[in-house]
């Protein structure tokens, strides 16, 4: 048997060594040279983008307030909603942001056109009041220009407990989210909204980290979204008394869209109402650019960091303004404790709109909360008046080139440019377009690498000009940093909302196919 075995491997190993000679070709009795494969260059195929889905966020509703069984009856003098909220949806739709494209705004679930963006000049703008439930920016797959979409949810309340102005851009939904901000220590609400626009049930996994690490849920963390619906979830019920918490989404099954409304009161004094939306994942650098900063010891503003990781670590926090970058005063090596969550306050910086860039040694998930009102320097639990806030997400720079705005007058364009070696000065060129989808007006800035400056709209558009939607490019490889700052004048206090470019995953037109 052992010499049998002997010989099978003999022969087999001859044959091998037979296979692995070149081969020779013998024409009319002469040896030419061996075949020898030559690799061909890859062949360009066209190929049809898929189509691309925009998740725009519901209006804001109470925290006892379910879409199926709103609020009954209230005594008028205790109705936590005393007024109703004004909200408007607008969405938009160009190509390469140059002309208008084709596109649709559909209720989740649904793939009839609840209105149609059939194409026009620089853009197609649809604006109007949201349905209730979640609302699509859709735009089919092809072999045309890149099609770029972009929507926006903005509701102003002036009374009641969801007092403020919220202002949230609608987003790809995605298989992981990660949600900056929020709180559900006492007088505190924070209602995760998840949203499945696909046409599979997506299960949903819900971390929480708090100021002293992962937070135990006091239920199962994981939940079922079914195909083209909406779920919600107080975590006040699940992540109890947090008083600064992170969120991270993950599905399996499907993709879905996430955020939190973060609301709060002081005794019966509304303190402001958010929606908290994805940042960037984490990484050793994030930028969070529109941080507006009232100015005083009383300023409530905060930056709010978390290195998820297993390792502790050190971060900087540099503070970009029209002036330069300065390193933020304590800031210099903060301390990170892997799953702490931490809050910076800004309070101490003087009265203006700037970008936050920081840089860690692990990596880290941030984002930011700016606040106003004329209660804004009273000490917590004596405040009188009513406060507004607006949570800021970070975004990575060159985000995108395309933002819908709700057409109010007060609006503020924050540019900043990150210092990194080798970038010089970049010239950034603004277009705002009007409902009708033209350009009402332009602007153009050169910005000094590790600088921040601010653009108000009177220098962009006429005065009380409707502004419907920006497009903001940059040449080079320059990658600037962008928001937008939203700001209502109240009597009681402004409300402040703050809206950031979204960064819609581009799909290639052509795929390389090579022939082995």
């Amino acid at each position: 048997m052992a010499a049998s075995w002997r010989t099978v491997v003999l022969r087999g190993a001859a044959a091998l060594a037979v296979l692995a000679l070149p081969a020779v070709v013998v024409v009319g009795g002469e040896r030419v040279a061996p075949w020898v494969p030559v690799a061909q260059p890859a062949l360009s195929v066209a190929v049809d983008a898929p189509a691309t889905d925009l998740v725009c966020p519901s209006p804001v509703r109470l925290a006892t307030q379910s879409t199926a069984t709103p609020d009954g009856a209230i005594d008028p003098q205790f109705d936590p909603a005393p007024v109703a909220s004004l909200a408007t949806l607008t969405a938009l739709s160009s190509a390469d942001g140059t002309s208008a494209a084709a596109a649709q705004v559909r209720t989740l679930g649904s793939a009839e056109a609840l209105a149609a963006l059939p194409g026009g000049r620089v853009a197609s703008v649809v604006t109007g009041p949201p349905p209730p439930v979640a609302a699509l920016v859709h735009a089919d797959g092809g072999r045309d220009r890149h099609v770029m979409i972009a929507g926006s949810v903005v509701t102003q309340t002036s009374a009641g407990d969801l007092r403020g102005l919220v202002a949230s851009t609608c987003r790809p939904a995605a298989g992981e989210t990660w949600l900056v901000g929020g709180s559900t220590a006492v007088e505190s609400s924070a209602r995760l909204v998840l949203q499945n626009p696909g046409t599979t049930p997506a299960t949903v996994t819900i971390t929480v980290w708090g100021a002293t690490g992962p937070v135990d849920l006091a239920a199962a963390p994981d939940l079922l979204v079914a195909p083209g619906a909406e779920r919600s979830v107080l975590l006040e019920g699940l992540a109890v008394e947090q008083p600064r918490i992170v969120v991270r989404v993950t599905s399996t099954g499907g993709t879905v869209s996430a955020y939190l409304q973060d609301s709060a009161l002081v005794g019966l004094v509304p303190a402001g109402v958010s929606d908290v939306v994805s940042g960037r994942e984490p990484t050793r650098r994030q930028v969070v650019a529109g941080v507006g900063v009232a100015g005083g010891d009383g300023d409530r503003a905060v930056l709010r960091l978390l290195a998820p990781g297993a390792d502790d670590g050190t971060a900087r926090v540099s503070v970009l303004g029209a002036d330069g970058s300065t390193v933020l005063p304590g800031a210099e090596a903060l301390a990170l404790v892997a799953g702490d969550v931490l809050d910076v306050p800004l309070g101490g910086l003087p009265e203006g709109t700037y970008t936050l860039v920081v840089d860690a040694d692990v990596p880290v998930v941030a984002g930011a909360m700016v606040a106003r009102g004329a209660g804004l320097a009273a000490a917590a639990g004596t405040v009188t008046a009513p406060l507004d806030r607006a949570w800021v997400a970070s975004a990575p720079s060159g985000a995108g080139a395309l933002l819908a705005l709700p057409g109010l007058p007060g609006w503020s364009l924050n540019l900043a440019l990150p210092a990194d070696e080798g970038v010089g000065p970049a010239r950034v060129s603004i277009q705002a377009l009007g409902p009708d989808g033209a350009v009402l007006g332009s602007a153009t800035r050169m910005l000094a690498p590790g600088r921040s400056i601010v653009v108000p709209a009177a220098e962009v558009v006429p005065a009380d000009a409707v502004t419907a939607g920006l497009v903001v490019r940059s040449d080079g490889a320059a990658q600037v940093a962008w928001a937008v700052v939203l700001e209502v004048p109240d009597p009681l206090g402004d409300l402040v909302a703050v809206l950031g470019p979204v960064a819609v995953p581009t799909a290639r037109s052509s795929v390389g196919v090579r022939l082995d």
